[in-house]
């Protein structure tokens, strides 16, 4: 004989049900964010807060590829041009914002981005559709419910949360100790907790079961901004590959799961400040990103490069030789040289978020309408 006890789990995996009351507790409580301007922000989402629906073309841009074609870098300059011409920020584009720099793997802008969505009840809607994407990191296309709450995440989903928001803007190299809890996350029949931890020499997300039946979901340990993780543990054990998913099984009784990630500063000879203008070198020479001419992601830098051109208001472009070495006037004005790192080498992505980045800060700060756009420019192969 089916009992209504053991009906219940399954008529949650199958059919998305609410799990009993008693076991998914306070709706309105799912996140804990730290004390910060976050959590102001979060604060403004409420139980019964509906998220604001993404627009369908954003999908596009946030698909696993996203940023590796010139489409999304397209949309991303079309997206920030508009928000730095407005006279206020505006909660759709900076929450669209907000998931491009999640996708493109830089959580200081998602969470700057998220920070400037304000306090109303209509940029509470946008809060709730976002926050989800950010902790605990749900994949794009998860349905989300009041609140902000994921809805039915399927059982093995994979989990890519950011680490919890810093209470301000940190200085290159500083690590805040920071925490964030997941309450009764919805996994296939199950009710899972998470904590996300990061102290100053490691990552931490602990697991537990919650409630319901037993479940799987895999999760990515988030790496912050000028630091890696050399060594990953799960349930103290150390793995074998790095930079992975791993998968975690959930079982009512069961002591709790950890991933921890070991941290060691990267070294980088990236700028670390941040210019109020743009140099003169850039304004009267260009910006020229050096590849080789038979670059594989040539079409994507080309996109790049129309991006920086229409953001900046200067001429960006490539070249198959770094002009800098050359002297007198047969060189001209050269402008400035990047060598980006060869394409399949993670330093190169590394090297464009930071590009990125700085591209957001300069134009959101110093841009007024009506500037010049520039011209995308490229030598012959």
């Amino acid at each position: 004989m089916i009992t209504l006890q053991l009906l219940l789990p399954l008529l949650a995996a199958t059919l998305g049900a609410a799990l009993p009351g008693d076991l998914r507790g306070d709706e309105g409580a799912w996140l804990e964010l730290p004390d910060g301007p976050a959590a102001k922000v979060w604060a403004a989402v409420g139980p019964e807060t509906r998220p604001a629906a993404l627009p369908p073309e954003l999908a596009g841009l946030l698909a696993d590829e996203g940023w590796a074609r010139a489409a999304t870098w397209a949309g991303w300059a079309e997206l920030l041009a508009a928000e730095a011409a407005a006279e206020r920020p505006d909660p759709e584009r900076r929450a669209e914002l907000a998931l491009l720099a999640r996708r493109h793997g830089r959580a200081p802008d998602a969470w700057r981005h998220f920070l400037a969505l304000g306090g109303t009840a209509r940029a509470a809607e946008w809060a709730a559709a976002v926050m989800p994407h950010l902790i605990p990191g749900v994949p794009t296309g998860t349905r989300i419910g009041p609140g902000g709450a994921p809805v039915a995440l399927a059982e093995g989903v994979v989990l890519r949360p950011l680490l919890p928001p810093p209470s301000g803007d940190l200085p290159p190299g500083a690590i805040e100790w920071r925490t964030a809890k997941v309450t009764g996350l919805r996994v296939g029949a199950a009710l899972v907790d998470i904590v996300l931890s990061i102290e100053n020499t490691g990552v931490q997300i602990d697991v537990r079961h919650g409630g319901g039946e037993r479940t799987t979901l895999a999760l990515l340990l988030p790496e912050p901004r000028d630091y890696e993780i050399g060594i990953e543990y799960l349930d103290w054990m150390r793995q074998d590959e790095l930079r992975q998913p791993h998968v975690v099984e959930v079982i009512e009784g069961e002591e709790e799961h950890t991933l921890y990630g070991r941290l060691r500063q990267r070294r980088t000879e990236l700028p670390t400040g941040r210019a109020a203008r743009l140099p003169a070198q850039i304004v009267l020479g260009g910006l020229w990103f050096v590849v080789d001419a038979d670059d594989p992601e040539r079409e994507r830098l080309l996109g790049v490069a129309t991006a920086f051109a229409g953001l900046l208001g200067v001429d960006v472009g490539l070249r198959a030789t770094d002009p800098s070495g050359e002297s007198g006037a047969a060189a001209g004005f050269p402008g400035t040289t990047i060598r980006l790192p060869a394409a399949g080498d993670a330093g190169r992505e590394r090297t464009l978020r930071y590009l990125v980045s700085a591209v957001e800060t300069y134009v959101l700060a110093r841009r007024a309408p009506g500037e010049p756009q520039g011209e995308l420019k490229s030598e012959p192969k």
